[in-house]
């Protein structure tokens, strides 16, 4: 069943009472004050609908109470009929100036009286529908501007990120961002068996460190009052002072929190990859320089050794070709023993030569690695 609008009815004249109740009792649930006074008392109690309001009665009048009335945050949109037995054009003017919304001039007509009733509560009832879809557009239009700045604020975050080369500059870049969230937050990194705990007033606290290395592996997120830890893989944020007064800023920061915490890992990722290359790069250049020098070395040694080898074997072979004039031997011999002792040196020849050639192979790959 359909809920009666009400309507109070402010007249000091009990008679007027009868009679308003007699016409409306029927449509409305109606209530009744003796005088301006009575009425600015009870309307926050009473909370009527429409006020039927007499101009004429004694302490404040009709105006005066309409004035007091628009005053109030409960009665500022309330349709007010004046009734009046003078219903001029100045006594008009001067009911809608104070803030009345309609005239019924006394004697008044049952029907006039249920026309205009009916009228301002429909006009008030579109006007509530109004005011209700405005404030739900308000409240879209604010919540796109809150998102837009907090994504603001991320891609201010990554393109900053692409700057940065070292983990500290990485997390005060963060902090700086959640800070600009309006609030404080502690950054958790964990990386090489290790983890490192950032503060956005850059003072250590154990019990924050403590509680992320809690609760890191407890879910996305984890929350205890007004504090959440946002966890993603390596990094995780701890808000001290989330906003759980409104549910919009609570959703937003969670949300872009998160897109934070990916946008720091990939970065992470970056330069942990980029100091392993550099080590690898600062080891492969030490191993070049040794085995280079190494090379060196050897190449020295191997032809010293060799030199000496073949200097030895000539002073022998010129020992023998002396010695064969004091030996009584066939010629046919002294040749065969000359050409072995020959072919001896040709060997040590050739190792000389192939010891060359493979150091020369092996300056070609220190140079193909140095280029």
């Amino acid at each position: 069943m359909k809920t009666q609008a009400k309507i109070l009815a402010v007249d000091d004249s009990k008679m007027n009472h009868k009679l308003i109740g007699k016409l409306l009792a029927d449509r409305y649930n109606v209530s009744y004050a003796l005088s301006g006074e009575q009425c600015l008392e009870e309307i926050g109690t009473t909370g009527p609908d429409l006020i039927l309001l007499d101009v004429t009665m004694p302490g404040k009048d009709g105006y005066e109470t309409c004035m007091e009335l628009r005053k109030l945050r409960v009665a500022k949109n309330i349709p007010i009929i004046f009734l009046s037995g003078r219903c001029g054009i100045e006594e008009k003017l001067k009911g809608y100036e104070v803030g009345g919304d309609e005239f019924i001039t006394k004697p008044f007509e049952g029907e006039e009286v249920l026309i205009k009733i009916d009228k301002c509560l429909a006009h008030q009832a579109d006007a509530n529908i109004l005011q209700s879809q405005v404030k739900a557009v308000s409240s879209v239009a604010n919540s796109a501007l809150k998102d837009n700045s907090y994504i603001g604020q991320c891609l201010s975050f990554f393109e900053q990120t692409f700057k940065v080369k070292t983990i500290e500059d990485l997390a005060d870049v963060l902090l700086d961002t959640t800070r600009g969230f309006g609030v404080n937050a502690t950054l958790q990194v964990r990386m090489n068996g290790h983890a490192y705990n950032f503060e956005d007033d850059h003072v250590p606290r154990e019990l924050e460190a403590a509680l992320i290395s809690k609760t890191f592996q407890n879910g996305r997120y984890v929350d205890f009052g007004r504090r959440t830890v946002i966890n993603y893989r390596c990094v995780s944020l701890l808000v001290k002072n989330m906003p759980l007064e409104d549910s919009l800023r609570y959703r937003i920061i969670r949300e872009q929190s998160l897109a934070l915490l990916k946008g720091a890992e990939a970065r992470i990722d970056y330069i942990l990859a980029r100091e392993k290359m550099h080590k690898q790069e600062d080891m492969l250049k030490k191993l070049i320089g040794k085995t280079h020098g190494l090379l060196q070395v050897e190449d020295v040694n191997n032809h010293e050794v060799v030199s000496s080898m073949i200097g030895i074997y000539e002073d022998v072979l010129r020992d023998v070709e002396m010695k064969f004039t004091k030996l009584d031997l066939e010629e046919s011999a002294e040749r065969e023993i000359l050409r072995s002792l020959a072919i001896g040196l040709r060997r040590l020849v050739d190792l000389q030569e192939n010891l060359h050639e493979t150091n020369e192979g092996f300056d070609k790959i220190v140079d193909d690695v140095q280029g």
